[in-house]
């Protein structure tokens, strides 16, 4: 019998079983709402080609790091600034094959993906180039952002 794992969040309650995502319960006004994770281009391009991706994290800390949508900038500047070559995954959480959870951390309250990504998962990849200075700002079009 499958294990059921139901993690409370600030977006709703994420049922989970056997690493698949069954239900997500948002707020109306939520439902569309995405994830999103910081990549490399060169890292994306090669999970396109096996149909998953798995950041350095999943194998260092058994899961994918991801900010929501207003998170992106602050944790861009402080983990990648002035790094180029970086997209952004615009992942819809209703999709993931793999669980997925809200932390807390020092720096707020994150969304971790414990398992490979599925790229079907991913909604729009986002070219995310640092301005001038190394600092991010949120592109364009990017819903719930600063």
């Amino acid at each position: 019998m499958p294990t059921v794992q139901q993690v409370n969040g600030p977006r709703g309650t994420i049922v989970s079983a056997d690493r698949q995502l069954t239900r997500e319960i948002l707020p109306l006004s939520e439902q569309s709402g995405i994830i999103v994770n910081i990549a490399r281009r060169e890292d994306w391009d090669s999970a396109v080609q096996r149909g998953i991706y798995e950041a350095d994290t999943l194998s260092t800390e058994g899961f994918i790091h991801c900010s929501e949508p207003h998170q992106v900038v602050d944790t861009a500047n402080a983990l990648f600034h002035g790094q180029s070559g970086l997209v952004l995954l615009c992942i819809d959480p209703t999709r993931l094959a793999s669980p997925l959870r809200y932390e807390s951390s020092k720096r707020g309250t994150f969304p971790h993906i414990y398992g490979p990504l599925n790229v079907s998962a991913v909604t729009s990849v986002i070219d995310f180039p640092p301005r001038p200075d190394g600092t991010f700002e949120l592109p364009a079009g990017l819903a719930g952002g600063q």
